[in-house]
């Protein structure tokens, strides 16, 4: 709780270094950083855009991925439960540089546009979602799906009807996992960033690196991340305490 405090201390402050006192007490931090400075207001609209988009493409996913791995006898299906696991052991800078390397040219050249970084926020968080689906898709009676194949409902059906619904506290789980991670992403996104793509943890390690006297700014938007992220999962689990209550 101690660094938190020292960072909301600071974001109110004038200055780094004076007194958090009734007199030097202020907002204009806040203020500044979101009317006034340069590229803020987009990293944030950047950041948004990739957490809610990378978090619905990775909801999905794993969901299939779960169903295809544990309920259907496909061949390599436990290889894809393993690729799909396996990000959690790359460090985000090489998940960065192997993007870099292969999408710098033709056909597919995404380096310079927001799209690497979505790629590359998937990737980092396909684990988290598809344990979330995985641990989703275990609590569902196999059985339930057997007695719609007696009754001939076709699969579609049966994954529209049974698996997304029973499924979907998890999923939204994985959902807000994916998005809270992607928000505050660092290693991949000060490598794969350009210029008109900056993003919330891009913009705090830039004012960091313009010296001290950008460093209540930083802290006021630190605060706003830290706000941001606390949040869902807030929510998230107060959905799950009612939904076991």
């Amino acid at each position: 709780v101690l660094p938190y405090i020292g960072m909301i201390m600071v974001s109110l402050t004038p200055s780094l270094g004076a007194d958090l006192t009734l007199e030097n007490f202020t907002f204009k931090r806040y203020g500044y950083i979101f009317t006034n400075h340069p590229f803020v207001f987009r990293a944030i609209r950047n950041s948004f855009f990739l957490a809610a988009a990378s978090a619905t493409i990775l909801a999905i996913f794993t969901l299939v991925v779960a169903v295809i791995v544990h309920r259907t006898q496909l061949p390599g299906r436990g290889l894809l439960g393993y690729m799909s696991r396996w990000p959690v052991a790359i460090p985000g800078s090489v998940i960065a540089v192997s993007l870099l390397y292969t999408f710098i040219r033709p056909p597919v050249q995404l380096v310079g546009t927001i799209w690497i970084l979505l790629l590359a926020y998937v990737i980092r968080n396909l684990p988290y979602a598809y344990s979330a689906a995985y641990a989703g898709l275990a609590r569902v009676d196999p059985t339930l799906e057997e007695a719609a194949r007696i009754h001939y409902t076709p699969p579609r059906r049966t994954f529209f009807r049974i698996i997304i619904p029973l499924t979907i506290p998890s999923v939204m789980a994985g959902w807000v996992i994916a998005f809270i991670n992607s928000l505050r992403e660092l290693p991949a996104s000060l490598l794969l960033f350009s210029s008109g793509n900056e993003t919330i943890s891009v913009a705090i390690y830039e004012m960091f690196e313009e010296g001290a006297f950008q460093l209540p700014n930083a802290a006021a938007l630190m605060t706003f991340l830290s706000v941001i992220t606390v949040i869902p999962a807030i929510i998230v689990r107060a959905k799950a305490r009612g939904g076991a209550g």
